[in-house]
Order: C-alpha cells, then structure tokens, then sequence
C-alpha cells in the first residue's frame, strides 16, 4: 500500500470539511444552475485578483529590497545578500498563500455547486501506482486536491497504460523545465526590450519594476488554470455516470477500454475525469486487462470486423474521452480522425466541440448532442 502524499493528505483535509454529500448528488452535478454558474464565476475571479496582488507584494518586496540595499558595483556581496534574502522569503510567502487561497477557492467552489466531503486520507493501492481504489468521493477529493496543488496526475491509471509510452523524453524534460522558468525568463525579455526602447533614460531600478505587473500576470493565469481545472474536475464524476450510459457497453468493454486508453497515450496524461470513465466502464470490479491496451493498432485490429454496435460503442467510448478532460488537442483530434476514418465514418466534429464546450462551462452534457454524436 503506497499512503498518499503530505501535500495530498493536507490537501483533502482541506476539501474534506462540511457535511457528506447526499447519495445521488454526484449524479447529477455536472449540471449547473444559472445561481451556481454565477458563485462559481465569482470565486473564480476572487481567487485570480488574490494570486495577482500576492505577485505584486512579492515583487515589490524584492524591487525595495533592491532600492534599499548598499551599491551592487561598490558591495556585491552585501547587496545580493540583502536582495537574495528579501526574493527569497517573500517568494516562500507567496508559494505559501497561493497553495491555501487555492484549496480555500476549491472548497468553495465544490461547495457553491453542492458538493461535499466526508472522507479520510486513505491508502491507494500500489497495483494502480498511486490510483485510489477507494470511494467516489475520495478519489474525487484527491483529484481536486491535487489540482489546486498543481499536483501531477499518477502515471498511472487504473487501466494501467503508461501515457508516455510514445513520447519524446527529451520533449518532455524541455517542457517541464520551460514551466518553471517561465516568470524568470518573462522577466528578462521585458528587460531587455526596454532597455532596447528606451535606452539610457530607463534607470536599472526602475526596469526592476517590469517584475510587478510580469509576476501578478503569471499568477493571475495560473491560478485561473487550476481554478478551471478544479471547476472540470467537480464536474467530471457525474459526467462520466452519463458518458457510460451514452456509451453502452454490454457485457465486454474491452473494446470502450482500449479506446480510452488511447486518448490517455494521445493526452499523455491519466485525468482523472477520464479515470472516472474507466472505473465506470469497469463497473467497480476486477479485471484481466491486455498489455497493449494503449495500442492504437491494437484497437483498429479489434473493430475491424466486429459488429456495428461494438465500433459505434468503441468510437462513443473515445469521443467520451476527448471531451471529458476538457480539451481537445491535436493529438487528440488526430486520432478520433484516424479510428472513424478506418470504420468508414465520418467523425461528428461539431457535436463533439460542442459537447466539450458545454460540460466546460457548466452546462452538462446536451442530450441531443449526444444523441447527434453517435
């Protein structure tokens, strides 16, 4: 048994804090109400101007840091000493506030739309590698929990597909290193484009002020990615309770499994709205699952030839997939194109966009866009 992190379990501490939720009202949150749309907007927006005023004070506290300190050219030392200092204690600060304002804004958001939690950090199952086997509610507690940490997702999930299986490595450590550095290098190329427009009339303690509005900025954006994510994430449990009933899987979903499987190699990313679908398709029980079931040709091998009804479930189970995560990227796009084209069909873009837009603006999952869709 793998316990959960120290960030996990102070994470769902936070959420966990209310009364439980009603029985059914997992089912049927996906669904928000104009009043709940409008609570959730506004946390939303709360939390954006609070991340982008704690970038200001950090910043600002390192740009008087700056003014204050001895000479840089006469005493470097004592300068970069007092600079160094002040950057550093006012960034763990800032770090600080921006995790708990994000599990304050979580929770309320979970609550404005009628959720609630009554769970206890749990152990998670190692067979899953960091997948919880537990409750509805706990594995949805820990995904909100690690969406307002920006947590990653385990790599993997209970389907046991690796999403990275056909991933450049090399891509991906450039791009997990871009990430963090994405405010230093902001920083610096705002820099240097003013020096470059205004020359010697820009004095070097005034271009230290670029930090301010480049590190409110980054806040802001960041914390309306987790925010969303968060809003998706509350949402996504009772949208897969309706995905599988639109997909219909009979007695062997192994078909509807391998398709899911595929939009997590294609998203490289287990989400765990997806996760949802899988358990959902799985129907909570144990199952001897193939080693390719990541394999896009594995999975036109296995429609090819099979009833109508298994490729028309297979094809629902993939778009299901694509939308439930809230995006629809390139890769993603690229393969609902490659499975419809192999089965002859043609892939219902329109509804599948519009379906996505919906479930991520709160407004559930259309029945005649589903029905539309396939």
């Amino acid at each position: 048994m793998t316990q959960l992190s120290l960030l996990e379990r102070i994470g769902i501490s936070s959420l966990q804090r209310g009364e439980p939720a009603p029985q059914d009202s997992l089912d049927s949150i996906e669904v928000l109400n104009p009043s709940e749309q409008a609570a959730l907007l506004r946390i939303q927006r709360g939390a954006v101007a609070r991340a982008a005023l704690a970038g200001v004070l950090s910043a600002l506290a390192s740009v008087a840091a700056g003014w204050l300190a001895p000479p840089s050219e006469s005493e470097p030392v004592r300068y970069w000493l007092v600079v160094g200092s002040v950057t550093a204690v006012a960034a763990l600060l800032e770090l600080g506030y921006l995790y708990v304002d994000a599990l304050r804004a979580v929770r309320d958001m979970a609550s404005a739309a009628g959720l609630r939690f009554a769970v206890e950090p749990a152990a998670t199952d190692s067979s899953t590698d960091g997948a919880s086997d537990g409750s509805t509610e706990e594995n949805v507690a820990l995904a909100l929990a690690r969406a307002a940490l920006e947590l990653p997702t385990p790599p993997r999930s209970v389907l046991g597909v690796d999403p990275y299986q056909d991933a450049n490595r090399a891509y991906l450590v450039a791009a997990g290193l871009l990430y963090k550095l994405k405010v230093t290098v902001t920083n610096f190329v705002l820099k240097a484009l003013l020096r470059r427009v205004l020359g010697r009339f820009a004095a070097r303690a005034w271009l230290e002020l670029v930090a301010l509005p480049v590190t409110a900025a980054w806040n802001g954006v960041v914390t309306f990615w987790v925010v969303r994510e968060a809003r998706l994430r509350i949402v996504g449990t009772s949208a897969a309770a309706e995905l599988t009933a639109w997909i219909g899987a009979g007695e062997d979903p192994e078909p509807c499994l391998r398709a899911l499987a595929c939009v997590i190699v294609q998203a490289r990313e287990v989400h765990p709205n997806i996760e949802a679908l899988a358990r959902r398709l799985l129907r909570g029980g144990a199952r001897e699952l193939p080693a390719d079931l990541g394999d896009k040709q594995a999975l036109l091998a296995r429609l090819r030839g099979a009833p109508s009804q298994v490729q028309a479930q297979a094809l629902r189970a993939a778009v299901a997939a694509c939308v439930i995560d809230g995006r629809l990227t390139r890769r993603e796009r690229a393969l609902l194109s490659e499975l419809y084209g192999a089965l002859g069909r043609e892939v219902p873009w329109s509804q599948v966009r519009a379906l996505r837009w919906h479930l991520t603006h709160g407004d559930g999952l259309r029945r005649d866009l589903l029905d539309a869709a396939g």
